[in-house]
């Protein structure tokens, strides 16, 4: 990651298209000038520098960062960059020392930079930090919260060039510490990122539970059709909690589901996106309620003989707007409608006052799954 020369130290990092979480563990001073430091990047229209209050954007049209707010970079906080493209930014400067780079943490959520030049274990890294039960750090993909007197979650390291938001719950003052200086004994960890947090500036963290749980289940938030999937944690109870983060936009609808033995089932209950919202803990982790019971396939027809009004039950693996479409004997379209399928299920009633006595088919269709069944009318 950092290749050293005789005068500076360069540090490339690696952005993905769209939102990045970045540390920068070299110091210069162009890194008050945004211009000048960041030079060597392919920057656009949507090119933009966050820090926790400022932001600066680059304008294709001048060639040059537009900071308004006059944001400068350091070695103390992260920095969230969205990038236009793939790229590897390559800056120089001399290393930043871990034991004389001060970070300071205010109570509520703050941007902290990462300055070792190593991978370190995450209770390693922050054995400088003096957390307190409840305080919560996360990368753009990953987070774990202070329990017991241990970090547990689904991030584990920390690493050179990812920028991290750490959470003080805490209401005394503002605590400071130092990263260890790099030990040749720990091992370097690779920590692949999900490609899809960087389509997100911003994350949420749930510590969830299910009732049942057994190894080799899968559990995934669902926001538009975008799976985050949970990581299981076991405590020191053989109490097992799911660490998910959630990268998504604001208030949209957060949907889980389980996946076992080839099923998938889907929570009875739901969520909205908050930005950097933490719901649950280990102790009173977000209970997630699945239906265990078997439901048999196809509809339910209500009553059949119907006289005037029919009700269609059925349960379906996926959720969204269903087509509910009635033929007669010679395969006339006599009624078609649409309903929508919830939690899998499809509950809704039809007025068959108008139909002639005789035998007709009905089908529900969502996304090519298709379930019928006969009527008899009256």
């Amino acid at each position: 990651i950092v290749f050293k020369g005789t005068k500076m130290t360069y540090q490339n990092i690696h952005l993905n298209k769209g939102w990045n979480w970045v540390s920068f563990n070299v110091a210069n001073e162009d890194m008050n000038n945004l211009d000048i430091f960041l030079a060597n990047g392919t920057w656009g229209s949507k090119s933009t520098v966050k820090s926790l209050a400022k932001a600066s954007a680059y304008s294709v049209q001048h060639k040059e960062w537009y900071n308004l707010d006059s944001l400068t970079l350091n070695n103390k906080n992260m920095f969230k960059i969205y990038s236009d493209e793939e790229q590897v930014l390559s800056v120089a400067g001399t290393a930043a020392n871990p034991s004389n780079t001060v970070i300071t943490v205010e109570k509520g959520w703050n941007y902290i930079a990462y300055v070792p030049s190593t991978n370190m274990p995450l209770n390693y890294a922050l054995s400088g930090y003096e957390a307190k039960s409840g305080d919560i750090i996360k990368s753009i993909d990953g987070f774990a919260m202070y329990h017991g007197n241990e970090w547990i979650g689904s991030l584990t390291y920390m690493q050179p060039n990812m920028g991290y938001m750490l959470k003080r719950m805490s209401t005394s003052s503002s605590r400071k510490f130092f990263y260890p200086t790099s030990a040749s004994s720990l091992r370097s960890a690779s920590v692949a990122s999900e490609a899809k947090a960087s389509e997100f500036e911003s994350n949420m963290s749930i510590i969830a539970y299910v009732p049942d749980f057994e190894d080799g289940d899968i559990v995934n938030a669902v926001v538009n059709g975008k799976e985050n999937r949970a990581v299981p944690v076991k405590l020191e109870d053989d109490k097992t909690v799911e660490f998910i983060n959630v990268s998504a936009d604001r208030n949209e609808e957060i949907k889980f589901t389980l996946e076992r033995g080839g099923k998938r089932l889907t929570a009875s209950n739901s969520m909205k996106f908050e930005k950097d919202a933490v719901y649950g803990t280990p102790d009173q982790p977000v209970v997630l309620n699945f239906v265990w019971e078997e439901r048999e396939e196809g509809l339910t027809i209500t009553p059949n003989p119907v006289e005037d009004e029919m009700n269609v039950q059925g349960h379906f693996a996926q959720d969204g707007k269903a087509t509910i479409e009635v033929f007669d004997v010679l395969g006339n379209v006599i009624y078609v409608g649409e309903v929508e399928v919830a939690n899998g299920n499809v509950n809704t009633t039809i007025n068959a006052a108008q139909m002639a006595a005789g035998s007709y088919i009905l089908t529900v269709s969502i996304n090519g799954e298709t379930s019928v069944a006969k009527v008899l009318k009256k």
